[in-house]
């Protein structure tokens, strides 16, 4: 489904885009408050649910972010900022998609091996191992010294307790959505960790 474009964009203001390279910490701060918000809404916009529209916009804000750090320049002749957006928000929108798709088949597939009686048994010492390997990362996130404390509890709040975006940024005056930042940072952490058990252990 493509998203509508009535979804209503904070005017671009192209001096922060352009300083936002060597930005300073409120210049972020700034930019999430004007787009974090707006990315959220077109995920919506889209067909999504909540929750899977907050996991597109922390992707997607983490994506400009690390683009405008290395320096991304707007072209004008390319279109407005948030037409850019826009369009980054569709793609990541249609790889969430994806990726649900592979799930609902991994899970149909899991259900037909719990009737057959030992597959479904090795799916499940599977699924337990690779639960485990989990709970490893998050133990070895917690403590990691590179981790602030602050944005880990922001993120077992909001990613592992399910907390709501807008209380857990009220609990630690966060923006929300520096709140998505965090769980999309943690997350990838987390999957860095997950592909160096498996090259030292095995996949499960």
């Amino acid at each position: 489904m493509p998203i509508r474009q009535h979804v209503s964009a904070p005017p671009t203001p192209v001096s922060l885009l352009g300083r936002l390279g060597r930005g300073t910490e409120s210049e972020w701060r700034r930019f999430n408050e004007l787009y974090a918000p707006f990315t959220y809404r077109l995920a919506l916009a889209a067909g999504l649910a909540t929750a899977d529209a907050e996991d597109v916009a922390a992707e997607v804000m983490a994506t400009i972010m690390k683009q405008l750090r290395e320096g991304f320049k707007l072209d004008p002749q390319r279109g407005r900022f948030r037409q850019y957006l826009a369009t980054i928000v569709q793609r990541a929108v249609q790889r969430l998609r994806r990726r649900s798709a592979m799930r609902r088949v991994r899970d149909r597939r899991a259900a037909l091996a719990a009737l057959t009686g030992e597959p479904g048994q090795a799916e499940s010492l599977a699924y337990a191992e690779r639960l485990e390997r989990l709970r490893l990362c998050i133990r070895q996130l917690r403590d990691d010294p590179d981790v602030r404390k602050r944005d880990f509890s922001a993120f077992e709040d909001y990613a592992l307790k399910e907390m709501p975006a807008e209380s857990v940024a009220r609990r630690y005056k966060l923006t929300r959505g520096r709140v998505y930042q965090i769980k999309s940072e943690m997350l990838n952490r987390i999957e860095i960790m997950m592909g160096t058990l498996e090259r030292e252990l095995g996949e499960v």
